[in-house]
């Protein structure tokens, strides 16, 4: 009796949550951004800390994030809402890693 092997193709909402998992540090950034500039009741290295990481992931996750969205069209295998949600999110986190770099300027960087 042989196994059959089914291969396991990632549909519309699947493609849609990993492109939303790869915008989450960008918002992350965007918050902590914002934390440190406003010197809440949190330690600042701490946030800075989780700033700059988040900061330098969000801004592999929007470039996977398009990646993502253009395999999205090329092959044509999902529906175009989710292609269109995709696009959004992917502009989404361009949009989040600009404002985290406008709102909290880094003493260190010139």
């Amino acid at each position: 009796m042989e196994t059959i092997l089914q291969p396991r193709k990632l549909g519309g909402p699947g493609m849609l949550a990993f492109t939303l998992l790869f915008v989450a540090p960008s918002v992350l950034a965007f918050f902590t951004s914002y934390a440190l500039v406003h010197r809440t009741f949190y330690f600042v290295s701490a946030l800075w800390f989780v700033y700059e990481v988040s900061f330098y992931l969000g801004a592999a996750g929007a470039a996977l994030a398009f990646a993502m969205t253009v395999a999205g069209v090329v092959r044509r295998k999902i529906p175009l809402a989710f292609v269109w949600l995709m696009g959004i999110a992917a502009v989404a986190a361009v949009l989040f890693e600009w404002y985290a770099s406008h709102i909290y300027r880094n003493p260190w960087s010139s």
